[in-house]
């Protein structure tokens, strides 16, 4: 408490002499005055009593070092930190780093900027250029509207646990651990698909998918591991173009963007095939220009494919071919509900990327 709220606690009581009275009239605890009246009566002032128990293991100055040096990273974590000042005669002893970390937390509070332990690879930073790219593409497309919009994405789903029903929660008891066998070199499912605020496009399997003969061939003339230009345009005739034109069709919509990433694969593709279709197959379909690299967060897909991924892991499959069947079938039943969602969110991703100038943003 401040020390001038105490002296009015001081003054209150002197005045009427009533405990609860001053409690009332200053919005405190009835023992919250009577124990600083009672601190004037015996020292005739209201500062802080001595108070007991062991003193810091850190005065301090020592604090803030602690704080300072855990943040640089330049001595590991706080064992390191530790021994630091250990060496620097700011401890008695060796801390342990429980203690390093309780008063560098309390140094940081203090600041009024706390601090968190972070655990993994760091995220990728982006580069001037790239946020610049993105800040723009943000700005150019913040009045947008999305509806007439087709995100498109490839995605690899990968069958780790075979016949083991991986769910986000599971309950055990305290002491165990959840294990299961989990393949080293697991098969994959990899495929493009398109999402649109009235429905999801059907899947196209490319290569790169276990035991899928790729129709298309690499430079050397043989069977593609990847995913080629030529394929690609074959994505783009077979699935996204007609697919868009259904789904925008079916609610009387004959002009529609179509939004892919800079992939150099995808541009060479899409251009030739927007030529050679015109007036065709691409009636009413433009492309939203300038997509950003690096930016995941900007693209609602990203979301549909995490909620698919927990769907299919919770099925348990136990071949291959069943893993599969169940991408393909719990792509087909994404609630529209969800589809809708996911493009409404897309006007607060580009303010969102507006107001970090650029930068990643939580989405």
């Amino acid at each position: 408490m401040e020390t001038r709220k105490r002296w009015a606690i001081v003054h209150a009581w002197e005045k009427c002499g009533n405990f609860t009275a001053v409690a009332k009239e200053l919005g405190h605890s009835r023992n919250t005055v009577k124990h600083w009246v009672h601190q004037y009566q015996a020292h005739g002032n209201v500062d802080d009593g001595k108070r007991s128990g062991r003193r810091p293991a850190l005065d301090n100055d020592g604090a803030h070092a602690s704080l300072q040096l855990l943040l640089s990273g330049d001595h590991g974590a706080a064992s390191g930190v530790a021994r630091v000042l250990h060496a620097e005669g700011r401890s008695a002893k060796l801390l342990h780093k429980s203690t390093i970390i309780r008063h560098a937390n309390k140094a940081a509070k203090s600041k009024g900027e706390p601090i968190r332990v972070v655990r993994g690879l760091p995220s990728k930073q982006l580069s001037q250029a790239n946020t610049a790219k993105r800040l723009n593409f943000a700005l150019k497309n913040r009045n947008r509207s999305w509806a007439n919009v087709m995100i498109t994405d490839r995605k690899k789903f990968y069958f780790y646990y075979p016949g083991v029903q991986v769910r986000p929660m599971k309950w055990i008891r305290r002491g165990e651990k959840w294990v299961e066998p989990k393949v080293n070199h697991a098969q994959v499912v990899n495929l493009y698909a398109g999402i649109t605020k009235y429905g999801v496009t059907k899947a196209h399997i490319v290569a790169g998918t276990s035991h899928h003969v790729s129709g298309f061939t690499n430079k050397k003339g043989q069977p593609s591991k990847n995913i080629t230009t030529a394929e690609y345009e074959h994505v783009l005739q077979h699935t996204f173009l007609p697919e868009g034109n259904r789904l925008f069709g079916g609610v009387g919509l004959s002009n529609w963007v179509l939004q892919q990433d800079n992939d150099p694969t995808h541009k060479e593709a899409v251009t030739k095939v927007l030529r050679a279709h015109k007036g065709k197959l691409c009636t009413g379909v433009s492309l939203l220009e300038d997509w950003p690299p690096n930016s995941p967060d900007l693209s609602p897909i990203e979301n549909l494919w995490g909620y698919l991924q927990g769907k299919v892991n919770a099925k348990g499959c136990k071949t291959f071919m069943e893993y599969q069947q169940a991408v393909l079938d719990e792509l087909k039943a994404v609630p529209k509900s969800m589809l809708a969602h996911l493009i409404a969110s897309l006007p607060q991703r580009m303010e969102a990327c507006i107001k970090a100038k650029g930068g990643k943003t939580t989405f």
